[in-house]
């Protein structure tokens, strides 16, 4: 009978044991977990917060940049419109003034080349390491003319075309600019204005060639020899005016899906 109740205490007391051991287990599992959902509910609040902060600073960051370019275009443009006054001015006056005979200090600066078939090509120099090589531009020429004489009439009139150009295209950024509101940036006058800013960039490139034939012609007629030709840059105003036409298509875009997004909501 001894033996037998002995037999029957031991489960007991194993049983006890390994309930205490169960719960002191649980228990600490319970106070892991709430450590940890603190802790990730931590780092979420703290991860949210440097979100919010970056993306606030971000944009307090494009207003200052948005700003900057604001007040300089506008700067130019006014700096730009007296410059064009100045040399206006001083040329009527010099005009006015000068003496045809003679150049005087106040003359308008081209650079010009003459163009040979097959002579006056220069060889080339080689660096110490001969990864480059140098040579002379042979024929190349700077020309100062008169005010007071034809190609001076000439020469004035096609700077103040190309200096109004430029204010023409530093009046429209300026109103591109002033229209513009980051909150709702889409707008239809902004798209009529990107469109006549991308024609502006087009029609100085004609200019520009017209006026490489024109200086030409002027030009051959006080020079017969040699036949000295204008160095101009044709090209890169064209494929400027191509981007900003495509990025006005793709702003028209976005003006109507803008438009479309207000009415849904």
């Amino acid at each position: 009978m001894i033996i037998s109740h002995t037999s029957a205490i031991w489960p007991c007391k194993t049983h006890i044991g390994t309930g205490k051991i169960t719960k002191f287990i649980f228990t600490i599992y319970c106070i892991g977990y709430i450590i940890y959902r603190k802790t990730i509910k931590n780092i979420c609040v703290i991860i949210k917060i440097n979100i919010l902060l970056v993306s606030k600073l971000f944009h307090m960051g494009t207003k200052i940049i948005f700003s900057f370019l604001k007040v300089s275009v506008s700067i130019l443009f006014y700096l730009l419109i007296a410059f064009t006054v100045v040399i206006l001015l001083a040329s009527l006056w010099h005009i006015a003034n000068g003496d045809t005979k003679k150049l005087t200090n106040f003359t308008y600066s081209y650079d010009a080349k003459i163009f040979r078939h097959g002579d006056g090509e220069l060889p080339f120099s080689y660096s110490a390491d001969s990864t480059i090589r140098y040579h002379q531009t042979p024929d190349r020429y700077m020309l100062q003319i008169e005010p007071k004489s034809s190609i001076g009439y000439y020469a004035l009139i096609s700077k103040l075309i190309f200096l109004c150009l430029v204010i023409a295209v530093l009046w429209k950024f300026k109103k591109i600019f002033q229209e513009t509101n980051l909150n709702r940036p889409f707008q239809d006058s902004i798209v009529r204005r990107l469109k006549l800013l991308a024609a502006l960039f087009i029609i100085s490139d004609i200019l520009k060639l017209m006026n490489y034939f024109l200086f030409n012609s002027f030009l051959h007629q006080s020079i017969t020899t040699p036949k000295f030709q204008l160095l101009t840059d044709v090209g890169s105003d064209l494929i400027t005016g191509l981007i900003i036409w495509i990025i006005a298509v793709v702003y028209e875009r976005g003006a109507a899906l803008q438009e479309e997004n207000a009415l849904t909501v």
